[in-house]
């Protein structure tokens, strides 16, 4: 018909004239399942489901349809009336969303990654920090000088570089 017409940009004679129409405007990737439903539906008489196909039209570009069949009697044998629509930009769409979710996941995967190696960045100063302070204020008195000095200046440094750190990654 008029629409088949349409999606296919084939004329319905010049169709005829081949053996195996559906070869024509069928995707090769997708011939063997539409001959595969199509004689299935016509054999069993079984009702097909929504199906979504490639195309390709007479320019050469490859669509997406989307098709649901009903086994009829024309001429006094089983034929199948279809109902197709072209959902090529629904598929695109699709298809950008999907690529999309992977690039997404890619993003949140080096995000977990970079805050793992930011957490262990920061750990370890503050662990000298925890470490050094909690000595110092338990044992102050076991220490001279020189020692408590030493320690503060461990924390000093310890401090100095998770502030440069951290001022880093917020600007």
């Amino acid at each position: 018909n008029s629409r088949m017409e349409n999606l296919s940009q084939y004329k319905i004679e010049e169709l005829k004239k081949s053996d195996d129409w559906l070869r024509i405007i069928i995707h090769p990737d997708d011939y063997q399942r539409v001959k595969l439903n199509i004689n299935g539906a016509l054999t069993s008489k079984r009702i097909p489901a929504i199906n979504e196909y490639k195309y390709i039209r007479k320019d050469g570009s490859v669509r997406w349809l989307e098709s649901l069949g009903s086994v009829v009697e024309y001429d006094d044998k089983p034929a199948i009336l279809v109902v197709a629509i072209d959902v090529t930009e629904r598929k695109e769409a699709e298809s950008i969303l999907i690529e999309s979710e992977k690039q997404l996941r890619k993003a949140n995967a080096m995000k977990d990654k970079f805050f793992s190696i930011i957490a262990h960045d920061l750990k370890n100063p503050f662990n000298a920090i925890l470490g050094f302070s909690s000595l110092l204020y338990e044992a102050y008195d076991n220490f001279d000088d020189q020692q408590r000095k030493s320690f503060i200046k461990n924390i000093c440094d310890a401090s100095d570089s998770t502030f440069k750190l951290l001022q880093n990654l917020l600007e």
